[in-house]
């Protein structure tokens, strides 16, 4: 032998016996048992973490187990359980699992009752006082001329009498219906061929079919206005009667003396219009005239 086939042996010894120890550290390969359905279907249990194994190089495999070689992988993580779709919920909508279970009212939601208003303050609250809604007032009637034509026109300065009835709807309205009647002209007779002369009256009938009543005040002592329209009937001294319109207009007040009862004075305006029939002078025709009424009434009120 040459030295060149001695040096190509002596390389061939040293590959054999670098390699000869990492092959017997390898473990044999195992045919894998045959499997079941049961067995497929089983999860593989997760391998130890790696801090806990420990390679023994010189450890041999039991015949017929096979061992599985060491990965990095991370285990498998199991699939979350989601909560079943809630019914009713849009298709297409994700399951949620905390969402509480809902019901359907129509289509439409039930709303809370709002909260409860502030409770006002007994001390604050305005007590109106009422002393009866129904009222009658006897009235005593001064009448007076202030224009006009006559007959319409008073011609006398006269006691007269009356009453109102009346309704208050609240503190400061009140309706009413009034009656009044007075002397309103007189005239001076003298029977032919003797020197007697008789004094003949002709009176005035007021109907206030309906008049309003505003007060001003809601204390004991009520100032007010009145304003109504309605019937006239003349009545002359020479036994002429004549039919008409008028207005009634007033100021003045009402005091309480009691729950019960006022004393009041009003001030009032009348406009008389009073229709003369045809006669064989003039035509027919309306004469309008002027008066003034004091008025002082008590009030009975329930």
């Amino acid at each position: 032998m040459t030295l060149a086939h001695i040096r190509a042996v002596l390389i061939c010894l040293t590959g054999v016996l670098a390699t000869t120890p990492a092959q017997a550290q390898e473990p044999a390969p195992a045919t894998a048992p045959a499997t079941t359905p049961a067995t497929e279907t089983a999860p593989v249990p997760a391998p130890p973490p790696a801090s806990e194994t420990v390679a023994t190089p010189s450890a041999t495999p039991e015949a017929g187990v096979s061992v599985p070689p060491p990965s990095s992988a991370p285990p498998p993580v199991a699939p979350p359980v989601t909560a079943p779709p809630t019914p009713g919920a849009p298709a297409g909508a994700p399951p949620t699992a905390d969402a509480a279970p809902s019901f359907d009212w129509g289509g439409r939601q039930v709303e809370p009752l709002p909260a409860p208003p502030t409770p006002a303050d007994p001390a604050k609250i305005k007590r109106d006082s009422w002393r009866g809604r129904y009222w009658i007032a006897p009235r005593l009637l001064i009448s007076g001329p202030i224009g006009g034509d006559k007959p319409a026109r008073p011609t006398l300065l006269t006691i007269g009498g009356g009453f109102d009835f009346g309704v208050r709807i609240n503190n400061r309205l009140g309706v009413g219906m009034g009656m009044s009647g007075q002397t309103h002209t007189s005239v001076r007779t003298t029977l032919p061929g003797t020197t007697d002369k008789t004094i003949k009256n002709g009176g005035m009938f007021f109907w206030d079919p309906v008049f309003v009543r505003v007060y001003f005040m809601k204390k004991r002592f009520q100032p007010l206005m009145e304003f109504g329209v309605g019937y006239a009937r003349a009545k002359m001294p020479l036994g002429d009667v004549l039919h008409g319109a008028q207005i009634r207009a007033g100021l003045g007040f009402d005091a309480w003396v009691s729950q019960q009862v006022t004393i009041g004075f009003t001030t009032v305006y009348r406009m008389i219009a009073l229709h003369m029939p045809k006669d064989g002078i003039t035509p027919s025709r309306w004469e309008v005239g002027h008066a003034l009424q004091g008025a002082l009434q008590l009030g009975l009120h329930w």
